[in-house]
Parts: structure tokens; C-alpha cells; sequence
């Protein structure tokens, strides 16, 4: 059985009783707890939006080419959640997919440098197990690494496994092709960020970036802003933060797959 609705409509000519007539927040709150109400009743999804904007967002616009036959396997993790972040009706949803596919690396990134710091002290000529002083500044090195490895440094480990030329190329292209965003200040969610384009600050500066909106989607404590409201128009945010997110996660997803 369908259910039925019943809604009362007033009359222009009828002055309304009810006292939150004029007050559009109150009627706003009143409709959403409404749509709560049959949201919760009937398990669909209902939505008062007060932006309509993301009918025209899509995260990949930029291309339709040609594409050869795989040469590479890839990462079926990897793929599942690229593929949710470019079916997603949802910019928040398909901006923490791809972020995703940046995490899947914190942890391979980091050790990497750890190892290389740890070769580094192993093989130069003095070294030996028997000297405890060597040995205790070879435990010193992976207790720093670890002290100093918090999620935004661990993302930062990540995009600098990229060619700091090959972001910048990137950047290049991608503001020649409209206009500069990246390389200017932006007001992301209450913080500013304009991204270095310095090769020693670039990956630490979109990491910065990066993790600042994660958070924003991520975290929605009571009393703390900035907070990610849907359909309140923020997507707009996002969709211009997503074409490098979106060019990240592909790279990563192409450099690590295997050889058919």
C-alpha cells in the first residue's frame, strides 16, 4: 500500500494563525523534520537542498579519449574506490574516496623513508653491532620517524613520491586551461591556502591542503567549525578541489599497478 499524504494548504486571502508565519528559519527547520519523519518512515531519502548547483558538478569533465587495452593490473581496492568517487552522486563522498586512495599509501610511503635513513647509518664503514652507541642512534632514528609521522606528515610522504615538476606541470595546465585557483589564495572551509609552487614546499603545502578539507568532511563535533553542511552550496568548494585530488589518485593508481 502506498502511502498517503495529506497537506494543508492556506489561503492567500486567510491570514495564517500559526506564529512562525514570516519566519523562513523556523519553517525551514519545521520542513526538514517533516522530511526526517517520512525519511525515517519510509526509508527514502529526502532532502530540502538549498543549493541545486550539483546537478552541473561532475568530477571529470576534462576528457573524452581514447584508451588502449591494459597493459597494467591494478589494485582492486584502488579501483573500487575510484570508481565510487566518479559514480557518486555526492562531491563529499567521491572527495574522501579518493582521499582513500591516498591513505592505501601512508603506510608504504613512510617505511620508505625509514628504510633509506636506516641504510644510510647501516652501511656507511664505522658502522658495527658491536658499538652500542651506533646502535642507539639507529633505535634514535625510528623512534624520531615515528614521533614525527602523524597522518599529515604521512600524506605529505605520499605526494612526495611524486616529481615535484610533474604537480606543477599539472597545476600549470589545469589553470592555463580556465584560470588560477591553485596558485591563489583560496578560502577553503575558514582557512586560507594558496598552494607553494616552490619544488622543496609544493608537497607539503597540498598535503596541508588536502587534510584541512579531509577533516572538514570528516569531523562534525558540536560547537566546532568548520564543518561540511550538505546541500547548503559548499559543494562548490569541492569542486574545485576534487580535478587535483582526482589526478593524484589516478597517478597512483597507474604507478603501482603490475605488468600483465
Amino acid at each position: 500500500m502506498k502511502p498517503h499524504f495529506r497537506v494543508q494548504l492556506l489561503g492567500s486571502s486567510t491570514k495564517p494563525e500559526s506564529p512562525y508565519y514570516g519566519n523562513k528559519g523556523k519553517l525551514r527547520q519545521i520542513a526538514e523534520a517533516a522530511l526526517f519523519h517520512f525519511s525515517y518512515g519510509m526509508g527514502t531519502a529526502l532532502s530540502l537542498s538549498r543549493s541545486w548547483e550539483r546537478t552541473y558538478y561532475r568530477l571529470n569533465p576534462r576528457r573524452e579519449e581514447s584508451v588502449q587495452f591494459p597493459r597494467r593490473t591494478y589494485e582492486s581496492d584502488l579501483i573500487s574506490y575510484y570508481q565510487l568517487a566518479l559514480s557518486s552522486d555526492s562531491l563529499m563522498l567521491g572527495y574522501i574516496a579518493l582521499y582513500k586512495i591516498l591513505e592505501h599509501f601512508f603506510s608504504s610511503a613512510s617505511e620508505k623513508v625509514l628504510h633509506k635513513r636506516m641504510i644510510d647509518k647501516l652501511v656507511v664503514p664505522e658502522f658495527s653491532h658491536t658499538k652500542v652507541n651506533q646502535l642507539r642512534e639507529l633505535v634514535d632514528i625510528m623512534r624520531k620517524h615515528d614521533q614525527r609521522m602523524d597522518e599529515p606528515r604521512m600524506l605529505a610522504t605520499v605526494l612526495e613520491q611524486f616529481q615535484p615538476d610533474e604537480i606543477v606541470s599539472w597545476v600549470k595546465e589545469y589553470e592555463g586551461a580556465s584560470e588560477p585557483y591553485y596558485t591563489i589564495p583560496q578560502v577553503l572551509f575558514e582557512q586560507t591556502h594558496t598552494l607553494d609552487m616552490n619544488p622543496d614546499k609544493i608537497a607539503s603545502s597540498l598535503a596541508k591542503r588536502i587534510y584541512h578539507i579531509r577533516n572538514v568532511l570528516v569531523h562534525n563535533k558540536e560547537g566546532e567549525l568548520p564543518r561540511f553542511i550538505p546541500f547548503s552550496g559548499q559543494e562548490a568548494v569541492l569542486s574545485k578541489e576534487i580535478p587535483i585530488m582526482l589526478f593524484l589518485a589516478e597517478q597512483l593508481v597507474l604507478r603501482t599497478g603490475k605488468d600483465i
